[in-house]
């Protein structure tokens, strides 16, 4: 292959890949199956399902509104309805179940209010 049949290519793969990424980001979540399992709690979906959610200090601070994933059967993360009187703010958000930490009883989330103001809002 030439240099310039070089950079094309390269050019082509990278617009996919970007392509890609972006796919991924805008994916449209559905609500999983009630019989879902989540290892996090080994567990299903209807067991997650309005657990209440704790800050880092073990204050609540919300409560599981839905199980989402990008299929019925593949939950990656959950509609959280925030308390009204905390710092995360009123509108429920989408958060990712990897920053769910299961501590004994309780589920912790691992981010700090700003990083929840920049997860995207669940509108049911």
């Amino acid at each position: 292959m030439t240099n310039r049949h070089l950079f094309a290519a390269a050019l082509l793969a990278t617009g996919l890949v970007g392509a890609t990424a972006a796919v991924a980001q805008t994916q449209t979540l559905v609500e999983v199956s009630d019989a879902t399992m989540i290892p996090m709690i080994n567990g299903t979906a209807d067991a997650l399902d309005d657990l209440d959610i704790y800050d880092g200090a073990g204050q609540k601070i919300g409560d599981i509104e839905e199980v989402l994933g990008t299929t019925a059967d593949a939950a990656t993360a959950v509609a959280v309805d925030f308390d009204d009187e905390n710092v995360f703010g009123r509108e429920d958000r989408v958060v990712p179940l990897d920053s769910l930490k299961l501590d004994g009883i309780k589920l912790v989330l691992a981010l700090e209010p700003a990083a929840v103001a920049n997860l995207p809002v669940y509108d049911d």
